[in-house]
């Protein structure tokens, strides 16, 4: 992972998938953050991030106890995997059967109650399955669905890296321990800002300080 930024004293670079910077003043986080959002919304940005020369997709977390499992990018991106694979040479004819079945199913149904109803002609996979709600199950707690939105992130979106602030004020050492040995197990790329100089596990650390000065832990 490589980051730069015209507020960072050099580029940061690390072969490892977790990244943490610890930020000593609070108007640089400030602009920094607002720099990590523009990249996400494809917005002009004083930021670059990449990994293995190549842009990297952004996911900003804020807020980890309304986590969004309805993002239109990660959804999008969930019907074209699954699309995929129900039209490939394995799958395709069973898929054209059942949506036909379904069709003939539905027709029938209608004529039965005097319905008026037509399928239209394009009514096909894609359409059916835009018209699902995708849903992942929440685990009991809030630390096991946080690592859960993270693996279902980095998974539906490759190439993407997840940014979090102050994690260390919701998780406790053991959690924030896991959390980045799961990340690593997972080639799940992350980056965590915060205030607290401590490193939790084998990541690697860099401080920023109050002068814009960089000191790698």
């Amino acid at each position: 992972m490589r980051i730069v930024s015209n507020l960072l004293e050099y580029p940061l670079e690390t072969e490892d998938y977790v990244l943490s910077i610890t930020i000593e003043n609070p108007q640089t986080m400030t602009e920094l953050m607002k720099s990590f959002i523009l990249l996400e919304n494809g917005e002009n940005s004083n930021l670059i991030i990449k990994n293995n020369n190549e842009e990297c997709h952004v996911k900003v977390i804020l807020d980890i106890f309304h986590l969004d499992w309805q993002d239109k990018k990660i959804v999008q991106k969930a019907i074209y995997d699954l699309q995929n694979v129900l039209l490939d040479e394995e799958h395709y004819e069973r898929s054209s059967m059942l949506l036909t079945e379904l069709s003939q199913y539905i027709l029938e149904n209608a004529v039965q109650q005097n319905i008026p109803i037509m399928i239209k002609e394009d009514w096909n996979i894609s359409s059916l399955l835009k018209s699902l709600k995708f849903a992942i199950e929440e685990e009991n707690t809030l630390f096991q669905n946080f690592l859960s939105y993270l693996y279902h992130i980095s998974f539906l979106q490759r190439n993407t890296c997840l940014v979090c602030v102050n994690m260390q004020d919701y998780f406790t050492k053991e959690e924030m321990k896991e959390m980045i040995q799961f990340c690593q197990y997972e080639a799940i790329h992350l980056l965590l800002l915060s205030h607290d100089e401590t490193k939790y596990h084998t990541e690697k650390v860099f401080i920023l300080d109050k002068d814009l000065c960089m000191i790698e832990k």
